[in-house]
């Protein structure tokens, strides 16, 4: 069932809503044998602005490339999609990037294809040459993390008296 209405307040709640969906979608998939939540959120420590990591792990027999190259019509389900990406960090394994109209862009999904044995693994060389506007947008969002991560480790500097050495 596709979310009808998409939340656009910033909350864990949310994105934990968002999170769940996508987990359950991917646990549904015949080629799935298991769904495992990776990053902040599997630490039990995020912030307001992590991401959502997950790994599916896959049947004996799937390919991670052709999982990978299913993500998104699975990911239509979900909601209407703003961008798709490959996590290039992930390389040589794959991993699906997807960011959803009405959610933060903060909070992009990502889905890595974990074949069940090193036999199905597909090599993914030809797209470490691929040029994606999608990878420096990916690294925009990023950046504008870390400076909002900043920004809410240090909100108190301005009241405090500056330190005499």
């Amino acid at each position: 069932m596709k979310m009808e209405q998409s939340p656009a307040e910033w909350s864990f709640a949310n994105r934990e809503m968002l999170r769940q969906r996508v987990s359950d979608l991917l646990a549904s998939d015949a080629q799935v044998d298991q769904v495992e939540p990776q990053g902040s959120l599997a630490a039990g420590t995020p912030d307001l602005y992590a991401d959502i990591d997950l790994f599916a792990h896959l049947h004996p027999g799937v390919s991670d490339r052709e999982f990978f190259s299913r993500l998104p019509g699975l990911m239509d389900t979900v909601g209407r999609r703003l961008i798709d990406g490959l996590s290039f960090a992930a390389l040589p394994a794959y991993a699906g990037t997807f960011y959803f109209k009405g959610f933060p862009l903060l909070w992009h999904v990502d889905i890595g294809c974990i074949p069940a044995d090193p036999r199905w693994h597909v090599d993914s060389k030809d797209l470490y040459t691929a040029k994606r506007w999608e990878q420096r947008f990916k690294m925009w969002i990023e950046a504008v993390k870390l400076l909002l991560r900043a920004e809410d480790d240090h909100a108190d500097i301005s009241t405090k008296p500056p330190r005499r050495l």
